[in-house]
């Protein structure tokens, strides 16, 4: 299976953007391998932006942070 450079770089921005914070929707209701990847990257950023939410929750709410180990 080939995928296009664009599609790669347009993959690679969304990415960029995920991780500045961004909210980015990454699903693809394709099918074949790049949809499955794609799908797959979407599940990891909603995981983490959920884990950073639940810290920063944790944080205002104990006045502790297990990132930074502050209290």
């Amino acid at each position: 299976m080939l995928i296009k450079k664009e599609e790669v770089t347009g993959l690679s921005e969304k990415i960029r953007s995920a991780i500045d914070g961004e909210e980015v929707d990454f699903r693809d209701n394709q099918e074949g391998p790049w949809s499955i990847l794609k799908n797959d990257i979407d599940t990891l950023v909603r995981m983490k932006n959920e884990q950073m939410t639940c810290s920063r929750f944790h944080v205002q709410l104990c006045g502790t942070s297990y990132v930074d180990g502050t209290d």
